[in-house]
Parts: C-alpha cells; sequence; structure tokens
C-alpha cells in the first residue's frame, strides 16, 4: 500500500482504519502508523463518530425507523421534518399521517385525538385532526357523534 492509496481510502472515501485493514489484510495499527509516516491527519474520535454508520438505516439493528416510546406511541424517522426534535430526528406517527393525508404541516395548536383511545392503532379512520382548546372542553363520546355524523352524511351520499 502507498501514499495514494491511504490517501484514497482514508480521505476521499473516508474508510475507517478498520476497514482499510480488512483490505490490505492487516491490523489497523499498521493502517495508522502508515497514515502517521505518510502525514495524514488522523481523524479525532469526534469526527470518526460523525462519519460512522451507525446511524439511521445504516445501523444494522436499523428496524424501518419506527420506534415505540414508554407512552405507547409510534415515533417514526424524519431527520428532515420542521417538527422534529434536534437530538431525536423522530416524529409521532400519527401527526406525520394527518400531515401526510393534510399535504400540509400541522400547527403548533393542532393536536390529533386517537378516537378508540388507542394510542399505537394510527389508521386514518381513527384520527381526528382537533385543537387544544377544543380536545380539553370535548369528550371522547363527542368526538364519536361527530364521526358518526360525517360518516352517516357520507353513506347518503353514495
Amino acid at each position: 500500500m502507498n501514499k495514494k492509496q491511504l490517501y484514497n481510502y482514508y480521505i476521499i472515501q473516508k474508510l475507517s482504519a478498520p476497514v482499510i485493514a480488512k483490505i490490505f489484510k492487516c491490523s489497523s495499527r499498521t493502517i495508522y502508523r502508515k497514515l502517521n509516516n505518510s502525514k495524514i491527519k488522523i481523524r479525532t474520535i469526534k469526527n470518526a463518530k460523525k462519519l460512522s454508520s451507525t446511524f439511521g438505516n445504516k445501523n444494522p439493528a436499523w428496524k424501518g425507523g419506527k420506534i415505540r416510546d414508554g407512552n405507547g406511541y409510534i415515533w417514526v424517522y424524519c431527520p428532515n421534518h420542521p417538527h422534529c426534535f434536534k437530538d431525536r430526528p423522530y416524529i409521532y406517527e400519527h401527526r406525520f399521517k394527518i400531515e401526510k393525508h393534510l399535504k400540509r404541516y400541522l400547527k403548533s395548536n393542532e393536536i390529533v385525538h386517537h378516537i378508540n383511545g388507542i394510542k399505537d392503532d394510527n389508521r386514518l379512520r381513527n384520527l381526528c385532526l382537533t385543537t387544544l382548546q377544543k380536545h380539553n372542553t370535548h369528550t371522547v363520546i363527542e368526538i364519536l357523534q361527530k364521526r358518526i355524523r360525517y360518516l352517516e352524511n357520507k353513506l347518503r351520499r353514495l
């Protein structure tokens, strides 16, 4: 292995020393020594972690970007969503489904109510968009009655 090969693998392709060691069938310590001798700057641990493939769908434990929290809600991986948390690129699946259906982002005062009370039942027909004020003043029965009236009107039109 020469300096050009090391530079290509380590700097251009951004491969780690252990990966390069596997390519050349040697130890990672040998690769680090060769990098030093070739005056190629070795990455800091912080920079190496940024390049590592342990995040998102590159992680071997990736399960499609869905996780369940301790309260029973399902979160979906949406790193580019404007309402996701900076340290946790996930949003609630029920909010995501309503946004997709409405083709717009939800406002901060809008909440999604699970009609049947089951937090991981995120079918569109089980989700009701409301505001925090309305949600607090209405009972679940009133929301169900409204949904029944809507469905009855829809059946009449058929």
